[in-house]
């Protein structure tokens, strides 16, 4: 499987997340998304370790640092 950053033009969705609570943050092990024209593809976000309370707020901010719009790419619906 490919992989493709998540500023990617061509991503179209982000579908899972696999997040592992350890210690006392989450830990990012894997993450995919399909591409415009339906390829799977595995993604490359630019967070591997997150708060254990806020992590969505963190997600945000890096978000709109990489000029990404989270919520439309589906990453909040994709954390499992």
């Amino acid at each position: 499987m490919n992989m493709v950053r998540w500023t990617d033009p061509n991503l179209h969705r982000i579908t899972f997340i696999d997040l592992q609570l350890i210690m006392d943050e989450w830990r990012v092990t894997q993450c995919e998304g399909v591409l415009k024209d339906g390829t799977q593809v595995m993604v490359s976000v630019p967070f591997k370790r997150l708060p254990r309370y806020g992590f969505r707020r963190v997600i945000i901010k890096y978000a709109k640092h990489d000029g990404v719009y989270a919520r439309g790419l589906g990453v909040f619906d994709a954390i499992k």
